[in-house]
């Protein structure tokens, strides 16, 4: 059964002829209350619906009671993409996971599979990054420290060589900027 929630939240308005008034900690503040509305307005909440499709290391297709299906996107992880160094095994742990198998999602945003945060298993095996965007406070540190671990115990993508390591978002910056390239080189020095 799908079921979506509505989220009643109070919109800040601010001087559109005035930008320079909303600088600093009014900027900051804003951000907040956005990302506590977005996290808050959790907007699927989907329970007993069957993975019927792993697309790739991160989105699924799933069918729900009703009979329709839906592409989900796992939420706080980016895996690497098919083409990529590790692509494939990331979509075939998933798929160990959670291929034909009834989920639900979590009140954060999670894909839960028979009691396992998959999401979280993902970064744990060392199959998918912690993405650099905006995530859950409360989450941060489980995940943070999930790919700690991962990388110092060199499972899955960290156990490749270092120039091997190019995080999916970069990997798509640089295949649309050099169309046809097998493999972007990495340009940035984390780990």
């Amino acid at each position: 059964m799908l079921s979506r929630t509505i989220c009643k939240a109070k919109v800040i308005v601010f001087n559109a002829h005035r930008p320079d008034i909303m600088t600093g900690f009014y900027k900051f503040s804003w951000y907040i209350a956005l990302q506590a509305c977005l996290f808050a307005c959790n907007p699927v909440s989907v329970s007993g619906s069957k993975v019927i499709q792993v697309v790739d290391g991160d989105t699924l297709l799933v069918q729900h009671a009703s009979g329709a299906t839906e592409s989900l996107e796992l939420q706080f992880i980016d895996a690497p993409e098919r083409e990529q160094p590790y692509g494939r095994e990331a979509k075939m742990f998933l798929h160990s996971k959670v291929y034909d198998k009834y989920m639900h999602i979590s009140e954060a945003g999670e894909i839960i599979v028979d009691g396992e945060n998959i999401n979280l298993a993902m970064i744990k095996t060392g199959f998918a990054w912690l993405p650099p965007k905006a995530m859950p406070y409360e989450l941060q540190l489980a995940y943070s420290e999930a790919q700690s671990d991962a990388m110092n115990s060199a499972k899955g993508l960290w156990s490749q060589a270092h120039a091997l390591r190019v995080p999916p978002w970069i990997w798509r910056d640089q295949g649309k900027q050099k169309k046809g390239n097998p493999m972007p080189q990495r340009t940035e020095s984390h780990p």
